[in-house]
């Protein structure tokens, strides 16, 4: 039952392949570039499906976008 509750490994690895764990990195820097509507709109249609996936793909745009745009110095970006 416990596995039941958590995303598993194969949906987050389709939702990175899909560019859904990575959409308001602009893409030159590997992400998807799409604006907050786009991420809106997929996290409520991800959300409806599975409720911990979308909390899942939540937790990960947002920790990428602090890293990236208040952490990371120019010197960093070409990492």
């Amino acid at each position: 039952m416990f596995l039941q509750l958590h995303p598993q490994r194969k949906q987050v690895r389709q939702l990175g392949e899909l560019g859904l764990l990575s959409m308001e990195v602009p893409e030159a820097l590997g992400g998807s570039g799409l604006d907050y509507l786009a991420y809106a709109l997929a996290m409520e249609e991800i959300s409806r499906g599975c409720a911990s996936t979308g909390v899942v793909m939540s937790v990960n745009n947002v920790s990428e976008m602090v890293i990236l745009f208040c952490m990371v110095t120019n010197s960093q970006w070409h990492y």
